[in-house]
């Protein structure tokens, strides 16, 4: 199972949004640090496509985004 998180900065790690490999190794890590989710991380698209065992933890996941200094503005499931 997958799902997309539409991603923008909540934090000043970067200037103007996710523009840079550091913003997004960040999101990549706390993501995967999710257990049982795996992100790959959208820099040109500020997208994170989350796959997922069991049952997706939506909240976790924006939590660890969160720590990360971002924030999602949106999600969509994938199917």
């Amino acid at each position: 199972e997958i799902y997309t998180l539409s991603l923008h900065d909540a934090l000043p790690i970067c200037q103007v949004g996710m523009h840079c490999a550091r913003c997004q190794e960040n999101v990549t890590r706390a993501i995967n640090a999710v257990p049982g989710h795996a992100a790959k991380v959208d820099l040109a698209r500020r997208e994170a496509v989350v796959s997922y065992q069991d049952a997706p933890d939506v909240e976790a996941v924006k939590l660890a985004i969160a720590s990360a200094g971002f924030m999602v503005t949106s999600v969509s499931n994938a199917g």
